[in-house]
């Protein structure tokens, strides 16, 4: 039976993770929208990207199941994996005060669908501003060209000399966000803003440092 001299020592010799040591990052491709896009500088706002990123939820993976016949013909259901579900990352940025990082998710968006229809009128023979090419109100763009690689590295502490040192590091491929939410502002409060947008992808995996 363990005891509470067990748990002690695991503490002491193995330490814990914390949840507020991570840096987020995207790579756009050469080929994405947003790469092309002639207003803003997209360098920058890439970099205010991971900066601004205050929390994320690491993504999940759940088993899809179907309930198949007892094994004997009678007795307790069985759960037969067939598939698998990812769940989408959710990260939380702070907006500055030029929201930047607010325009670089709205034009984002845009690249996905877009959505600056004016009314109904159509954008035919418009320069969109975002990737530099005539769109149509609400047409869909291609996905190679509005997806990107999300990471998330996580690093934990290495020692009294204020070292971190990176323990794992989620890569999601093919990302994009699912939505550009709505964010209240009040009069009362002045609180800080924060956009709260999940992100959809392909498939993830995760890599862990020095733990083979």
């Amino acid at each position: 039976m363990r005891n509470i001299r067990d748990f002690t020592s695991s503490i002491n010799n193995r330490g814990v993770l914390k949840n507020n040591k991570y840096i987020a990052t995207i790579a756009l491709g050469p080929d994405h929208y947003l790469s092309r896009r002639t207003a803003g500088n997209t360098n920058s706002d890439v970099e205010l990207f991971s900066i601004r990123c205050d929390s994320v939820q690491l993504p999940g993976v759940s088993i899809a199941s179907a309930d198949g016949p007892p094994r004997l013909g009678y007795g307790p259901i069985q759960k037969h994996p067939y598939n698998v579900n990812f769940e989408d990352i959710s990260l939380t940025f702070i907006v500055d005060a030029n929201s930047r990082i607010h325009r670089l998710l709205y034009d984002w968006v845009n690249c996905i669908v877009n959505i600056k229809g004016f009314g109904g009128n159509t954008l035919r023979g418009n320069t969109n501003n975002i990737a530099g090419k005539n769109w149509a109100a609400y047409e869909v763009g291609y996905k190679q060209n509005f997806s990107a690689t999300l990471e998330v590295a996580v690093y934990k502490d290495s020692g009294v000399d204020g070292n971190h040192e990176k323990t794992m590091t989620v890569t999601a491929y093919n990302a994009f966000p699912m939505a550009f939410p709505a964010v209240g502002l009040n009069w009362n409060e002045g609180d800080i803003l924060r956009l709260n947008v999940p992100f959809s992808y392909t498939d993830y995996k995760i890599d862990y440092p020095g733990n083979n």
